[in-house]
């Protein structure tokens, strides 16, 4: 089963109106933006966007789990990072006006609000706080990838899997966040590139170190600055 095209609604519009980018704009370009945005719920296994598919959408996840990843003319499959509620992306993508160079794939049923690319450059072109956002977002964006960067090499799995973790509480890319992070065990492996079992055993460490606690809704953190110093 195909995404699947919902008609605009107030939850739409809210959660628009309360990003961080929506509540800078003025009353007609916020009116502008909501009369253009779309909502479309995927279901888990399908692509939000794909390799080499043209980049016409700004992209925000209302509600879910998406992962971002790339694979390897072998097929060798990485992941790059989650994208959960209160995310957006793409948004260099669309500056450059091209085509995506990953997969964003659905973990768990997503609820995703979509900006029209011809809107979204509006905005930059006319908005100096809209600008200011994305220009912060990007900044963050590198820095989140240089962390995963020096994630990827780090030699111990407790260390790789807790500064993952810790790499989900950027407040611009992740404004949403509580201390809560609903990612089963499989999920958490996912990003950390570990296999579920070394996720399983490196999440039971953090846990006796008094830094994570499991929960059955996810893991919730106790000290991400710990986790950072692992």
């Amino acid at each position: 089963m195909g995404c699947i095209d919902m008609p605009a609604s107030q939850d739409l519009y809210s959660f628009i109106r309360t990003s961080p980018w929506g509540r800078t704009l003025a009353a007609g370009d916020l009116d502008l933006v909501l009369s253009a945005a779309m909502a479309r719920t995927y279901l888990p296994g399908e692509s939000v966007v794909s390799t080499g598919g043209e980049a016409n959408y700004w992209v925000g996840i209302m509600d879910g789990l998406v992962v971002q990843k790339v694979v390897s003319e072998k097929g060798e499959e990485t992941s790059l990072t989650a994208a959960c509620s209160g995310t957006w992306f793409g948004e260099g993508t669309l500056m450059k006006q091209g085509r995506w160079r990953y997969d964003a794939v659905v973990q768990r049923e997503a609820r995703v609000a979509l900006i029209p690319l011809h809107i979204f450059q509006w905005l930059l072109d006319s908005s100096l706080a809209f600008n200011q956002f994305v220009a912060r977002l990007l900044n963050a964006r590198l820095g989140h990838f240089m962390e995963l960067l020096a994630i990827g090499r780090l030699p111990g799995i407790d260390a790789r899997v807790a500064h993952t973790l810790a790499s989900l509480f950027d407040p611009y890319l992740y404004p949403n966040r509580s201390n809560l992070l609903p990612f089963s065990q499989s999920e958490i492996g996912l990003l950390a590139g570990v296999s579920r079992q070394r996720a399983n055993a490196a999440l039971k460490q953090l846990e006796a170190d008094g830094l994570i606690e499991a929960r059955r809704q996810g893991v919730r953190v106790i000290d991400v600055e710990g986790l950072r110093r692992r």
